[in-house]
């Protein structure tokens, strides 16, 4: 799911055993009423859903479909994967309001 950073609450609300992922210590989770983890930290461990605070490059990514421009960026793809598949359910993917408006990819769902 795309999730709007003013809808995380309500993300939770429906997921509360939910663990927050990010990329780095530098991102931004102001606002946000949970604890998040480095991407890196999660490697080989399983959560019943997770929120993700990810690059917008890599969000752009997933709504166009279009991994190629990360093929240089091998650690960046590797993280990507990590975060996404540490979910045993729902996925969240904290982002804007543009972000989710421009989203033409019918196989990814808004929140």
């Amino acid at each position: 799911y795309l999730v709007e950073k003013s809808k995380c609450d309500d993300f939770l609300r429906q997921h509360p055993k939910c663990q927050g992922l990010c990329r780095n210590r530098r991102c931004k989770t102001d606002g946000i009423g949970m604890p998040f983890k480095n991407i890196g930290v999660s490697k080989g461990a399983t959560y019943e859903s997770t929120l993700l605070i990810i690059p917008s490059a890599w969000v752009k990514c997933i709504i166009n479909g279009d991994f190629s421009g990360m093929v240089n960026t091998p650690k960046s793809l590797a993280d990507l994967y990590i975060a996404l598949t540490r979910s045993l359910g729902d996925v969240g993917i904290v982002t804007d309001t543009s972000t989710i408006v421009s989203c033409k990819n019918m196989d990814v769902k808004v929140f």
